[in-house]
């Protein structure tokens, strides 16, 4: 699989001046600087902005743990169950395999038996899992669903609508191998390089900038559905 790079480097750039939207989107990804969070929002900037990976401010409010800038989002219009990303994962999805995942490593490495066989060089660190427990109670009492995109009967279909209701565009995801988030995905926004490692070096390489395909997508496409 050939890598991408973007054209010219990181969108957020905090020495320059940002759009009201990826201003929102970078103060939601800290959640600790409310007053910051209130002066954003006056800016009356799109609640369901999106960036190049599908991700929202409420998304990024979501993964660093922050219930109040989440429940703040969604009063003022957040969609809580726009899928993004290359995983296809709801907000209320990314934090419930983080909780499954901490949890489960927790007990497996901070129970009794294995903290008193440690040595006196070690720690046993325990991870707080409260404030995405608090985020997760609050996507849940705004309508926060797993997708499940990948499996036979998602919760979120394609169309972006949830359990049999009305399709939205906002929620809407392409499954296919070159579809949403996928490397084509990025490669069409014209924003993206491809390149590919030849004889010990990175080279650039060719793609269609229409489709996205580069030479040898069907071969990748037919081992990623096998």
């Amino acid at each position: 699989m050939p890598l991408i790079a973007e054209k010219d480097g990181s969108e957020i750039r905090m020495s320059a001046k940002m759009s009201p939207e990826l201003e929102l989107f970078v103060v939601c990804g800290w959640g600790k600087c409310p007053q910051r969070l209130e002066r954003v929002m006056k800016k009356q900037p799109n609640m369901n902005w999106k960036n190049e990976e599908g991700m929202t401010p409420l998304f990024n409010a979501a993964m660093c743990g922050s219930a109040d800038f989440c429940k703040k989002l969604i009063e003022a219009g957040a969609e809580p169950n726009i899928v993004a990303t290359e995983y296809l994962l709801t907000p209320y999805e990314w934090v419930s395999a983080k909780l499954s995942y901490e949890e489960e490593r927790d007990r497996r490495l901070n129970d009794f038996d294995q903290v008193n066989r440690l040595d006196d060089t070690c720690l046993a660190i325990r991870p707080n899992l409260k404030p995405f427990r608090e985020v997760k109670q609050v996507l849940e009492e705004a309508g926060g669903v797993s997708a499940n995109a990948f499996s036979n009967s998602p919760t979120i279909k394609p169309d972006g609508s949830i359990k049999g209701g009305a399709p939205s565009p906002a929620r809407a995801y392409n499954i296919s191998a070159d579809g949403s988030f996928s490397t084509a995905h990025y490669l069409r926004s014209g924003k993206f390089d491809m390149l590919k490692y030849e004889d010990g070096r990175l080279l650039e390489c060719e793609y269609n900038t229409k489709t996205g395909h580069w030479d040898g997508f069907d071969a990748a496409k037919a081992k990623a559905e096998a």
